[in-house]
């Protein structure tokens, strides 16, 4: 009786988590970005997603990030300009795949401060009760910063939108967007865009703090300080915060 037990439970356990791959094109990657200018044409070649307990969880590098929505794949290109005024323009889009979903798309969820601390799930209960799909549109551009004299904007490309009153992903194959603005280049490598710069500290030690992080600053890093007394003193607590900076952060740590 126990051996049939076990066998039951591990065959529920294997239907409650699956993954399931969309391929456009035969590429590991799973988006490639070409540039010409102030052109970019950005290619989906593959889409991958696990549903586990209830809800749609995407394999990506780059997701959506605003709290209680669908946390969608993206993709980010960091740009450098003389001036902030930098556009995005979405020109023209070319061809596109609509997948049935079986459960809603898991929303983004905000770090929890404490481990210690019960979790609130998030969740704009407004939009998953509608039919309006999200992201709203298909490209946008963000302010990121200023560095050795230069601008640094990040575009933002959202190849996958979700609308939760049929349950269905749109993922377009391609998408071609005009960037305008005084551009200096862009990068479609992240190494090369600047730094996140994190420093972990007790809220005694902040008056301190202060004027190494100016340097910091001075240097072309983006600082964040992290107070313990804030987000907690456990080891599990400081890996719990940097690894949700570097889920949602806009600029790479």
């Amino acid at each position: 009786m126990k051996k049939i037990f076990v066998f039951i439970m591990i065959l529920l356990s294997f239907r409650a988590s699956h993954q399931e791959s969309i391929i456009i094109n035969d590429s590991a990657e799973e988006f490639s970005v070409e540039r010409v200018s102030g052109l970019y044409k950005i290619k989906t070649n593959r889409i991958t997603y696990t549903q586990k307990n209830d809800y749609v969880f995407f394999n990506s590098f780059n997701f959506t990030n605003e709290i209680g929505l669908p946390k969608l794949p993206a993709v980010r290109i960091p740009v450098y300009s003389y001036s902030p005024d930098v556009k995005v323009t979405a020109l023209s889009f070319k061809g596109k795949t609509n997948i049935s979903l079986e459960n809603p798309v898991f929303p983004v969820q905000r770090p929890r401060q404490k481990q210690s601390e019960k979790q609130i799930f998030d969740i704009e209960e407004k939009f998953y009760f509608s039919s309006q799909e999200y992201p709203s549109n298909v490209s946008s551009v963000v302010y990121a910063g200023y560095e050795r004299g230069l601008y640094v904007s990040v575009i933002e490309i959202f190849p996958v939108r979700y609308n939760p009153g049929n349950n269905t992903i749109t993922i377009y194959d391609e998408i071609d967007i005009e960037v305008s603005g005084n551009i200096l280049f862009g990068s479609l490598d992240w190494d090369s865009a600047p730094s996140k710069y994190l420093i972990v500290t007790k809220d005694e030690f902040l008056p301190y703090i202060s004027d190494f992080a100016d340097f910091k600053t001075r240097q072309g890093f983006f600082v964040e300080v992290l107070n313990t007394d804030t987000i907690g003193v456990l080891n599990s607590d400081i890996k719990e915060k940097i690894q949700s900076l570097y889920d949602t952060s806009f600029i790479p740590l």
